[in-house]
């Protein structure tokens, strides 16, 4: 196969120096799918593609996500990734689908050896599971950390998919009150609270006040397993409450 590249019916000949890495990358991709198709059927059919878009912009990254859906439905596919954003947009787009699995591949040192380590990320609300595993560690540091985290996180996604009006005075970075604010006191299409439950409201507030906040600083204050554990249940029930109002 010999490609030519032509700009305004001029022929390029040096094209790997004219083209940028994206169109190179796609171009090379676009060859392997086709000869892929082309090639002989197989009853096991794998795909591995270890970091293969990371030379891609997100306007040619996207696609592809289309293309593994349409044209290689029966195949497993391996989507490998070290791009911690990436990786979070594509199980964004591609849960809905409810076919792929999601973990974290990590090398940990175990008695001077370096082992690979498998850990499953299928939970709906990873951070909240971090949470708890601290919490029977009893580092209650970092699970207040993963908490505020996994608050951070529902409150943000409830008010994206709901399109929830959220007051901000830097774009780039709104404070999470905001988009508290937007679901404790907003209303839906119905002229309903988002949330009624004021006890449930306060226990997080003053959790956030005195508990997950001066924990993920460098404050040093008391802490009380019971005051944790009682963190942990109102962050349940909130997202209990919350994915009952997503239906």
């Amino acid at each position: 196969m010999i490609l030519k590249i032509t700009l305004f019916n001029k022929d390029i000949p040096e094209h790997h120096l004219f083209l940028n890495e994206a169109k190179l990358s796609a171009i090379a991709l676009s060859i392997y799918f086709a000869s892929l198709l082309q090639g002989p059927s197989s009853r096991l059919k794998i795909l591995a593609l270890d970091d293969v878009l990371i030379g891609l912009d997100m306007s040619n990254r996207l696609p592809i996500l289309d293309i593994l859906e349409s044209e290689f439905s029966d195949y497993q596919i391996f989507l490998l990734t070290y791009d911690k954003q990436w990786y979070e947009i594509v199980k964004e787009i591609t849960q809905s689908q409810q076919k792929w699995e999601y973990a974290h591949l990590y090398c940990q040192n175990i008695d001077e050896q370096e082992i690979v380590v498998y850990s499953s990320d299928n939970s709906d609300n990873p951070y909240l599971d971090k949470a708890k595993d601290y919490f029977q560690a009893n580092d209650y540091k970092a699970c207040a950390i993963y908490l505020r985290t996994a608050f951070e996180s529902m409150v943000k996604d409830f008010c994206l998919k709901n399109k929830l009006l959220v007051t901000y005075h830097d774009q780039k970075n709104p404070q999470i009150q905001y988009f508290w604010n937007a679901i404790t006191k907003g209303k839906d299409r119905h002229k309903k609270p988002w949330l009624t439950d004021q006890e449930l409201i306060r226990d997080i507030d003053l959790s956030r006040r005195f508990l997950l906040n001066p924990l993920s600083h460098s404050e040093t204050i008391n802490v009380h397993k019971s005051e944790i554990e009682r963190a942990i249940k109102a962050i349940e029930l909130l997202e209990n409450e919350l994915n009952a109002k997503l239906g």
